[in-house]
């Protein structure tokens, strides 16, 4: 039975960490509309647990390849929420690319958790695929920071950034502060989720 059937939303929980796998199904038990119908650290596992379950979300961590997410959308039609854990800027471009319906981010809360389950099992998506938001955008990244952009999403230092772009250390630098700033966020992984999240910046898969 699925959540229509029971009033409880099913959560599969995908974590390669023990310890944080285990903190997840106490949190999710711990909600009176959710119920924990699965737990694996196996990709593969998780596909077939979805399958047979009927689950409704999908709780993976960025350890878990991102191609697992795009099998459990195609083969069990379910809805994804990938939970960051130390992601880099890579890893991020590559789970919101391959379906996941939202993405939480560092740091959130356990009310954070719960809203993003309902929202994600209610709506589909989570708004921005990220939480917490920042402040809206008043303007569109420049021509400059799109290229900064698309070189952090690949994973690329800033001394790194400046070879490819033809740009000084100092100038890439500031350009990320830039960034930084315009998207009201504190690091590199940030920045790449919340522009790819916000469609400022659709980065292309190999």
């Amino acid at each position: 039975m699925n959540s229509q059937e029971t009033g409880q939303i099913k959560v599969l929980i995908v974590v390669a960490h023990d310890l944080f796998r285990k903190g997840l199904v106490n949190l999710v038990n711990g909600q009176s509309d959710f119920i924990v119908a699965g737990v694996t650290s196996s990709g593969l596992e998780a596909v077939q647990l979805a399958r047979q379950q009927q689950i409704d979300v999908v709780l993976i961590d960025t350890i878990i390849p991102s191609e697992t997410i795009r099998i459990l959308k195609v083969e069990a039609s379910v809805r994804v929420l990938a939970l960051d854990i130390g992601s880099k800027p890579a890893e991020i471009s590559n789970v919101l690319m391959t379906g996941a319906d939202g993405f939480l981010m560092k740091p959130a809360t356990p009310e954070h958790l719960y809203k993003a389950i309902r929202q994600v099992a209610k709506q589909g998506v989570l708004t921005h695929k990220l939480i917490p938001e920042g402040k809206p955008i008043e303007a569109s990244l420049n021509s400059r920071e799109r290229e900064v952009l698309a070189e952090l999403t690949k994973g690329a230092t800033t001394v790194e950034i400046a070879a490819i772009c033809n740009l000084s250390p100092t100038v890439v630098q500031t350009t990320i502060n830039d960034l930084k700033e315009k998207l009201d966020v504190v690091n590199r992984t940030q920045i790449v989720a919340r522009a790819v999240a916000l469609g400022l910046y659709m980065p292309k898969l190999d």
